[in-house]
């Protein structure tokens, strides 16, 4: 009995652990993904600002290469 006790007790730490290790990652990936946000729309004003010829190569060229 003290045994099975001892069992559930470690099961549910080891939960708890797995809980807290996963809260980590999301929260992490949210920041990431915040960052990945501020950076599109960072290269899209710089985008924006060059003349439309420019424009036009960089877009056909992102095409051709990716």
């Amino acid at each position: 009995m003290v045994k099975d006790y001892k069992n559930y007790r470690d099961m549910k730490s080891i939960r708890e652990i797995m809980k807290n290790k996963s809260d980590k990652m999301n929260h992490g990936i949210k920041s990431l993904n915040q960052k990945m946000d501020k950076l599109i729309e960072q290269i899209q004003k710089k985008i924006n600002e060059l003349p439309y010829k420019r424009r036009t190569i960089l877009v056909i060229y992102l095409l051709l290469t990716s």
